[in-house]
């Protein structure tokens, strides 16, 4: 069909911001209108910071790292790896402090160097 009517509901959950399309752009003018039918929620994680206070805030609230067989400690090494490094990944996200959990057991006691090299801009 060429219409038909939607009668449910959506959530979309992402971590860009709508408001940085150009709003005569082709991609901004499909945001707007995105927008004007939606409920809009902006968390204001817009810099590395703020991101990685929710970061932290995720992970030590429900032990992800410690739900993938790191201890306690070994959480927050990789965490405190993080937050002296934010401004070096090139993506800093809760997905990201996973990978480097992973990352850990695989590499033991030279997980930090290799995820220097792994994880981190030059």
């Amino acid at each position: 069909p060429d219409q038909f009517q939607y009668e449910g509901r959506m959530i979309f959950i992402t971590n860009l911001s709508f408001d940085q399309y150009a709003p005569n752009s082709k991609l901004g003018t499909h945001m707007k209108a995105f927008r004007d039918r939606s409920v809009y929620l902006d968390l204001c994680l817009h810099t590395k910071r703020d991101i990685m206070a929710w970061v932290v805030n995720l992970v030590k609230k429900n032990h992800l790292l410690v739900q993938m067989d790191c201890s306690h400690e070994q959480e927050n090494m990789i965490l405190e790896f993080m937050k002296e490094n934010r401004d070096k990944f090139e993506i800093l996200s809760v997905r990201t402090a996973m990978a480097l959990a992973r990352h850990f057991t695989l590499f033991g006691d030279k997980w930090k160097e290799t995820a220097i090299e792994l994880f981190l801009k030059a």
